[in-house]
């Protein structure tokens, strides 16, 4: 993700990271993002239950699924409401495609 830093910054975004540790629905509350950023699989088998609430909590958050495995990237694209699918490796073109296309209108 601190590639992904780097480059969303060179793009002119705030870019907040948050580990594993950190408490992810109290911090989308205090910050406000326009647009999260989930490494789904590096959060393990419970990442359908984090989309899930992130959904129910914040409906109208753009949520890009990112470092996804292409063998399993067609399931994510699937999921209700995903904003974009990022794999890894990435492509920095594919990575700003992605992120405009799911910002707000508002933010463009």
């Amino acid at each position: 993700m601190e590639v992904m830093e780097i480059v969303l910054k060179k793009q002119n975004h705030d870019v907040h990271l948050l580990d594993e540790s950190d408490d992810l629905f109290s911090t989308i509350k205090a910050i406000e993002p326009d647009v999260l950023i989930m490494e789904f699989f590096k959060i393990g088998d419970h990442w359908p239950n984090m989309y899930k609430r992130t959904q129910r909590l914040f409906p109208k958050l753009p949520v890009i699924a990112f470092g996804t495995d292409p063998r399993k990237q067609r399931g994510l694209e699937k999921l209700k409401n995903i904003a974009g699918v990022i794999p890894k490796p990435f492509d920095l073109e594919e990575v700003y495609r992605v992120v405009a296309n799911a910002l707000p209108e508002l933010t463009r």
